[in-house]
């Protein structure tokens, strides 16, 4: 009857054992499928802040763009401007300068 009793508790600790090796086994598993699927959710997440960043940046070069040819074109008008202000003062200056000649070549006769 004893002997019996000592069967039986040697059998429940090797079944303890095994449920207990299977349990390990299974929370391995589980670790290495919830690491899979963490660094899945990473790479998703990663890719998706890479391709926002992308589209603010490729955003960020269309205005930076578009305002310097803004401000280009505004120099281009604003020294057309002074160009054609200029040219208009030389040409009075011009006339100004003949009618001086004229008179001092009129006057000398």
């Amino acid at each position: 009857m004893v002997l019996k009793v000592f069967k039986e508790i040697k059998e429940k600790n090797l079944e303890a054992k095994r449920i207990i090796e299977e349990a390990k086994a299974q929370a391995e598993k589980l670790r290495k499928t919830a690491e899979q699927e963490s660094s899945k959710a990473y790479q998703t997440a990663y890719d998706k802040v890479l391709k926002q960043a992308q589209k603010k940046a490729e955003e960020l070069k269309k205005t930076a763009t578009r305002d310097v040819e803004a401000e280009t074109e505004r120099i281009k008008s604003e020294s057309q401007k002074t160009a054609d202000d200029i040219e208009n003062r030389a040409k009075g200056n011009f006339e100004k300068a003949l009618d001086a000649v004229l008179n001092i070549v009129i006057g000398e006769k």
